[in-house]
């Protein structure tokens, strides 16, 4: 008798991989994962808006956009937090991409809660920010 084990709407057997590799990915991510890599990206993209907005350049990395957030950050209502959720956030992205990190796959609900409000309040800060 094969054992099935569930996670979430996932079904695995010890049969031998019957799912794709990326669905066997997909169904290891939690939803915790999934959403603090997606609050991350909104505020990297949001990041990303304003950088091209005030300097006419592109960023070409993540370290990039940090760097030059950091810069355009002192002339500007940009807190602290959000320079530090851009740097650290990054794990989130990585977690849940690759499933690598110091902290791998330990993104917790508190983690998620802490990454969608953070990247909520981000955004109102850059709407404010941009032309309209």
């Amino acid at each position: 008798m094969d054992s099935i084990y569930e996670i979430g709407s996932c079904q695995l057997s010890r049969q031998g991989p019957s799912l794709s590799r990326q669905r066997q990915d997909d169904c290891r991510r939690s939803g915790f994962d999934v959403a603090a890599r997606e609050a991350y990206l909104a505020v990297y993209h949001a990041a990303e808006a304003y950088i091209v907005e005030q300097t006419s350049k592109a960023v070409k990395t993540h370290r990039d956009a940090r760097s030059q957030l950091n810069r355009l950050a002192q002339h500007e209502r940009i807190g602290s937090e959000f320079l530090t959720f851009l740097a650290e956030g990054y794990k989130f992205k990585t977690i849940a991409d690759y499933g690598i990190g110091s902290a791998t796959g330990a993104i917790s609900a508190a983690d998620a809660t802490w990454a969608i409000d953070t990247a909520d309040r981000f955004i109102d800060v850059i709407a404010q920010l941009l032309p309209s």
